[in-house]
């Protein structure tokens, strides 16, 4: 125990008063006097009650003394002095990565702004002998360098100064709560460590992260967020998204649209200036027009947006490019003996669910010889040519021969009354209901390794597929004019399922649709976004035009794969099809909206760590002392009160 105020123990002195009271109290004098029947039975009383009296007395005297005493180390304020943990500097700086913290203002990004500040820190907690983590949060959090101390500061600097030279800020969203979980390791530890956060956003709820905001107040951004095409009543309307943050400004846009209708000219779109509003997204719609017919596109190869003389601090947005206004011709070719209403209506389904996305090209053989190249897909039902075409995916339709060099062998004919049943799992039977699907026929099947069969009759495969680089073939087993009408419902999502399958989309993003995952076709995808690349063909490369046109090569050998594209820009993909022909298409990779509000508040931080233990404080005695004081004097006061009992 110590005391604040040791001066006040002088109030111990009034022990002295309180000894001195007692020696001054005058005490009882002993007289002879005449003995009467009353006196003596009062002295008979007195005797029985001294003792009782006496030790009242000692206990009052008691009391006082621990009052006095009390009221004196209330004067002294006394308190107990906890044992504190011995003080270390640790510090634990997250760098925001994202791509918001590319705004660049008075020469230098906020990233590099950022990276400034931490070294800042470095210093001074190196300075006081404490120790420094770094993790930078970027498309995925990573730990720069976990609990350095002084003789790591050379190499933590280095690091550093990395990260400004390779430009490490990314292009999309940074991975900040995960980030927070690495620098909150440091707390395992040293539950004292100090988190602090390097950002440009603001968090209405930090917890217990020190945020450090790196913006300024005068920086600004001019945004294109979006943009759309659409085919309306044949000819295309632009939408386009555009938005000021940090301030209020009037944008103009402009889209050259290139490669538009027939004559591949480029037509020139510049729209009104429009009155942005701080932090409001407008939208600017070119729409076809009788007036200026001659501006009106119903194709286009690609079209190039931008924002006409905006000086503002982040360029990454101000541009956008949008493909997918021209559908590739897929051809189809179907060729029957017999032919039957079940293809003539699954191929006009077909080729209208496909608009927008495949112009589909369909011509029927019925007499003399089918065409055996030139086509993507072909359809062979009853007879089979004495070659299979080598340049597309080839459906068999209940051959009435063993396909020529196909590893398949055609059997004899089983007839009766038969259900169909799941074979392997496959995407192309997905969303089919083989159990209500009955035949009547069927030819038995023997196959190569290379066949896949997903669907059977009792022990009888009865629909097989073959994909490899060499050849793509699909053979049914039956005839559709032996089966009922519910190949009516199964048989469109049948041919839908394999057309996806063997004629995909070059880049796809999964969704969920009515409950369900599907790959949905794009041409404009997020930073970071993952894309699935496939192809129709024997291979694949993906190139990137980057900053200062420098072009990336990637070469696949697994097809199809996912990639997440880490940089804004046009992606080109070049794939060569069974036919030998190279088709070249284009996606667009942009920053993401959310990141070109560059002033943006969030409501709180997620994966935050763990609040550290409060550091132990000096414990004050001065309420438990006036506690004793107060039932000192109660019983003080109540010994007094029992002298007549």
């Amino acid at each position: 125990m110590k005391l604040l105020t040791p001066l006040g123990l002088l109030g111990l002195l009034g022990l002295l008063v309180l000894l001195l009271i007692y020696l001054l109290k005058p005490n009882y004098q002993q007289k002879m006097v005449s003995s009467t029947y009353v006196w003596k039975r009062s002295l008979r009383y007195r005797k029985r009650k001294l003792p009782i009296s006496k030790l009242r007395n000692i206990l009052i005297i008691i009391c006082q003394v621990l009052i006095l005493t009390a009221c004196a180390f209330i004067l002294a304020q006394p308190f107990i002095k906890k044992e504190v943990p011995p003080e270390i500097t640790e510090k634990a700086a997250v760098i925001d990565a994202s791509a918001a913290m590319r705004v660049k203002g008075d020469q230098e990004t906020r990233f590099e702004r950022a990276v400034e500040q931490v070294k800042v820190l470095s210093e001074a907690t190196f300075k006081n002998d404490g120790i420094m983590t770094v993790v930078m949060a970027g498309a995925k959090a990573e730990t720069l360098a976990f609990r350095f101390r002084q003789a790591d500061a050379e190499e933590l600097f280095e690091i550093l100064d990395e990260l400004v030279a390779n430009k490490s800020c990314t292009y999309g969203n940074a991975d900040i709560d995960g980030a927070i979980k690495l620098a909150s390791e440091v707390l395992t530890e040293n539950p004292y460590a100090d988190i602090v956060l390097y950002t440009s956003n603001t968090y209405i709820d930090n917890a217990n992260i020190e945020v450090v905001n790196v913006s300024e107040a005068n920086e600004w951004n001019a945004a294109i967020l979006d943009c759309r095409a659409k085919l309306e009543e044949n000819y295309y309307t632009f939408s386009i998204d555009v938005a000021c943050y940090g301030r209020s400004e009037r944008l103009t846009v402009t889209a050259e649209v290139y490669g538009t209708n027939n004559d591949d000219a480029k037509i020139e779109l510049i729209s009104e200036p429009v009155y942005c509003e701080n932090g409001v997204t407008q939208t600017v719609v070119f729409k076809p027009s009788e007036k200026q017919s001659e501006k009106n596109i119903f194709k286009f190869d690609s079209v190039f947006v931008r924002l006409n003389e905006v000086d503002d601090d982040l360029s990454e947005d101000n541009i956008f490019y949008l493909y997918g206004g021209t559908e590739e011709t897929i051809r189809v070719q179907y060729y029957s003996t017999k032919p039957n209403t079940f293809f003539a209506n699954v191929l006009m389904v077909l080729r209208d669910g496909m608009r927008g996305r495949w112009r589909l090209e369909i011509s029927e053989v019925r007499k003399g010889s089918p065409e055996l190249s030139g086509f993507d897909f072909y359809i062979f039902e009853h007879e089979v040519p004495s070659e299979l075409p080598k340049d597309g995916l080839v459906l068999l339709v209940n051959p009435s021969a063993s396909p020529k060099d196909s590893g398949l062998t055609i059997g004899k004919e089983v007839t009766g009354a038969f259900n169909l049943a799941f074979g392997e799992k496959h995407e192309i039977t997905q969303y089919m209901m083989p159990e209500i699907m009955s035949v009547s026929a069927y030819r038995r099947m023997e196959y190569s390794e290379e066949f896949k069969p997903l669907l059977y009759c009792g022990n009888d495969p009865v629909f097989v597929v073959k994909n490899t680089r060499a050849s793509r073939l699909a053979v049914m087993s039956f005839s559709l004019n032996n089966a009922d009408t519910s190949m009516e419902i199964n048989f469109p999502i049948l041919i839908t399922n394999l057309f996806n399958y063997f004629i995909p989309s070059t880049a796809t993003v999964t969704k969920v649709v009515d409950g369900a995952e599907e790959k949905v076709p794009q041409y404009v995808f997020d930073v970071n976004e993952t894309v699935c690349i496939n192809t129709r063909g024997t291979n694949l490369s993906l190139s990137f035009s980057g900053e200062g046109g420098v072009e990336n090569d990637y070469e696949y050998k697994d097809i199809p794969f996912e990639i997440a594209l880490s940089a804004c820009g046009t992606y080109t993909i070049r794939q060569t099809l069974l036919s030998g022909d190279v088709v070249v298409s284009n996606i667009y990779v942009k920053m993401p909206s959310d990141q070109s509000n560059i002033f943006r508040t969030v409501d709180a931080l997620e994966g935050v760590a763990a609040k550290a233990p409060d550091r132990e404080e000096d414990k004050d005695l001065v309420v438990y002392v006036a506690a004793a004081l107060i039932a000192l004097m109660f019983i003080e006061w109540w010994l007094q009160s029992r002298e007549h009992f």
